[in-house]
């Protein structure tokens, strides 16, 4: 008698094992996936402070620039930011799943106790 399929038993081993497979594998894959997400987040971040030092060293943020040197401090909203050109109107934050409001977001850019600009984002 030729056999033409699988048994019921091997079907269930097989769907079995492939649950099993599933369970384990499934944190792992999810995890990665955040990861990338805060990855791509830090990356975008990191987009964002560059766009600022160019904005400071050209002629949209002189102001700006000449305002830090006197206070130490100063907040630049990404809309000014984007009105020269440097980023984009959208910004998609892929941890939160929302675009970020430009208009509302900043940098705070600040020159440290040595000497150093440095920037704190406030997304």
């Amino acid at each position: 008698m030729k056999k033409n399929g699988f048994t019921l038993i091997e079907l269930i081993t097989i769907v079995a094992l492939l649950s099993i497979i599933g369970v384990i594998l499934f944190p792992k894959i999810s995890d990665a996936f955040k990861t990338s997400r805060a990855d791509q987040l830090e990356e975008i971040r990191e987009n964002v402070v560059e766009a600022t030092e160019v904005y400071l060293n050209n002629s949209c943020g002189k102001d700006a620039y000449d305002s830090l040197i006197k206070n130490d401090k100063i907040r630049i909203y990404l809309s000014s930011i984007s009105n020269c050109g440097l980023i984009e109107n959208k910004l998609y934050n892929p941890v939160s799943g929302n675009y970020v409001n430009i208009q509302d977001e900043y940098v705070d850019v600040y020159i440290d106790e040595v000497g150093m600009i440095d920037y704190k984002l406030s997304f």
